[in-house]
């Protein structure tokens, strides 16, 4: 609602009414359509609830941005005690959904769709964690930035940092569209906004940063993991491509590369997974709106095209949105029905239903240190992982993404279901070289 207030204070009563209509448009279509059976709030998500249920914080690892505690702890304090704090989320995405369906005073209705129907964002504004928050803080950055409001922009932009510090990687983004238009922000108004963002930063210093681990090897592990950009990265790479056909090569190439300089930047994180590509969807955005107005039936062609993609993508996903165990053994029912061989191997597994007495219990992130993964050769002579459901369906927990990357790194062989207790894993074994 921040988003919108200050917004609405340069809107006319019409385009408000027709912004506070789409924004509930957006929240019922998001309501009726995902299934919620199995939603549970999970993870450090907690921590931010138990903030919003007004207990005083405790000092994981969401005390790194203690500016996303404040914002739950305030909405804590006006929500009614049977409102679900998840509500707020779901809310919030509405209206960064919204606020980008509109640009120079005029309503982009592929944009809008495009952003109200992507999978990613879709499924983090049903989240409390710090992902939908700090984007819709750079979505009101963005506006602040096309009317000319410096210290809008530097507002938006410093709760954005205060909620995600990468969010401060979007700045080169926000310099390349003021160099390639006439902005109504002077630079030194930019750069003093950039400059100020960064004081959330500074205050984040004494608090424990998550993500620790060698950042050498994670670049070496996840240089060439891209299967993440699958659903963002056809949109942005079309509407490059579109750009560079009708003959602006300069700044379209500008963006590919800020787009590999993103890459390049993040995958230093050992646990780099979807929720850090939120950001970049201000990408398709800005991408978007760089196009020729006068190719009106060429922007119409792709702007069906990208939406068209993304609402399959979404009906794919949505099948495994918090997806029950049941659902889970149906979409692997071709693999083999056989019982696994379990053996005395090393034994990855995420979900402590199958831990298995007497055996070397190991997590994703074990496997991902070659030297590590040859000890445990080496000592066990093999390594199976028990895939369970947590590892394929979508939850706030992005375990999948981490499963994902261990299909990357390693060549595996299916060697059947290992049951217990009326659940399921799918066992893999390391097929080793």
């Amino acid at each position: 609602m921040l988003g919108l207030m200050l917004w609405s204070s340069r809107c006319s009563l019409k385009t408000l009414s027709q912004s506070l209509s789409l924004i509930v448009v957006v929240c019922i279509v998001r309501w009726v359509f995902t299934p919620m059976d199995n939603y549970v709030v999970l993870g450090h998500t907690n921590q931010y609830l138990s903030v919003f249920k007004g207990e005083v914080p405790d000092f994981g690892d969401t005390s790194a941005y203690p500016m996303m505690q404040i914002i739950w702890w305030m909405l804590g304090k006006v929500s009614p005690s049977s409102m679900s704090s998840y509500i707020w989320s779901i809310l919030a995405g509405s209206v960064s959904v919204v606020l980008l369906g509109r640009h120079q005073q005029q309503w982009h209705l592929a944009v809008m769709g495009w952003f109200a129907l992507w999978p990613l964002h879709w499924f983090w504004s049903f989240s409390g964690y710090n992902v939908i928050w700090p984007f819709l803080f750079l979505t009101i950055a963005t506006q602040m930035f096309q009317e000319g409001r410096w210290l809008g922009l530097m507002a938006a932009f410093s709760l954005a940092i205060g909620c995600r510090v990468e969010s401060v990687m979007l700045w080169p983004l926000f310099w390349c569209v003021a160099w390639k238009m006439d902005a109504s922000l002077s630079w030194r108004h930019i750069l003093s906004a950039t400059v100020f963002s960064m004081i959330p930063i500074m205050g984040m210093l004494q608090f424990p940063i998550p993500g620790e681990g060698d950042i050498q090897l994670s670049w070496s592990l996840n240089w060439d993991f891209v299967g993440l950009y699958r659903d963002l990265g056809f949109s942005v790479l079309v509407l490059i491509f579109t750009g560079i056909f009708l003959g602006k090569r300069s700044r379209y190439l500008m963006v590919f590369t800020l787009l590999v300089l993103f890459h390049l930047s993040m995958i230093g994180f050992n646990d780099w997974s979807s929720r850090h590509l939120l950001p970049l969807g201000l990408l398709v955005y800005w991408l978007w709106n760089w196009l020729e107005t006068e190719k009106i039936l060429g922007r119409r062609i792709v702007g069906a095209l990208l939406v068209l993609n993304n609402i399959v993508a979404l009906g794919r996903e949505l099948q495994t949105f918090y997806a029950s165990p049941e659902a889970f053994e149906a979409h692997f029912s071709d693999k083999e029905t056989v019982d696994a061989s379990v053996g005395e191997c090393a034994w990855v597994v995420e979900e402590e239903t199958f831990v298995l007495e007497n055996r070397p219990v190991l997590s994703h992130f074990n496997l991902l240190s070659p030297d590590e993964v040859q000890e445990y050769v080496e000592r066990y002579g093999c390594i199976q992982w028990c895939q369970t459901y947590q590892d394929w369906r979508w939850t706030e927990l992005d375990i999948r993404d981490r499963a994902s990357r261990l299909k990357h790194l390693h060549l595996w062989k299916v060697d059947g279901w290992f049951r217990r207790d009326d659940n399921a894993c799918l066992v893999y074994q390391l097929v080793l070289p």
